[in-house]
């Protein structure tokens, strides 16, 4: 049987000024663009999870939890509907849409 050994790189002390600028700016032009990637990726799994809408007023009331909704779109048709409602009696209630973890 043939074992794999994770090989792991040793950077002998190379310094930034290795890089010309133009280099420079490239790799990280590219390392930004990936962990954009990486970020928006996430956030669109996020959006399609279950959520809710978290109900707080300033003065430090008890705060409300409406939900769970399918999405992040209906929580925050939602939240806006409410918003509109109680925004004429009370405006220091603040919404919040709140995605729920899954367990996994």
């Amino acid at each position: 049987m043939r074992r794999h050994h994770r090989q792991t790189h040793r950077y002998s002390g190379c310094s930034a000024q290795a890089l010309t600028p133009e280099e420079n700016e490239e790799l990280l032009d590219r390392f930004l663009e990936n962990l954009n990637n990486k970020i928006d990726a996430e956030e669109l799994a996020r959006r399609d999870l279950p959520h809710g809408v978290l109900a707080a007023s300033a003065d430090g009331g008890i705060p409300s939890v409406y939900g769970p909704f399918t999405n992040s779109i209906e929580a925050a048709a939602f939240a806006r509907q409410l918003e509109q409602k109680l925004g004429a009696l009370d405006n220091n209630v603040h919404f919040q849409v709140i995605p729920i973890d899954s367990p996994e």
